[in-house]
């Protein structure tokens, strides 16, 4: 029923308002997130000269997960602000 009300009062263009800093704050976190994965993965193969075991590869994403999400907090803020 909201979808209703905002197609209505705001029109087509009212049902995506926010999507832009959504979007802007998605890219960066998985931009950084994936890198920072793979460069932990890639560290540990050098390392120890064989693959990531899984706990090794739940570290490195949890890792990554965490860093990302402290980098791009502000794009959260600026969403809301925005909304």
């Amino acid at each position: 029923m909201v979808h209703i009300f905002i197609f209505t009062e705001k029109g087509f263009i009212g049902l995506f308002r926010g999507i832009t800093p959504t979007i802007l704050g998605i890219l960066p976190y998985a931009g950084v997130a994936f890198s920072i994965n793979e460069q932990g993965k890639k560290s540990i193969s050098t390392f120890t000269g064989r693959d990531p075991s899984n706990m090794e590869r739940m570290f490195c994403g949890g890792v990554s997960g965490l860093v990302a999400q402290s980098i791009t907090c502000t794009f959260l803020y600026v969403k809301l602000y925005f909304m």
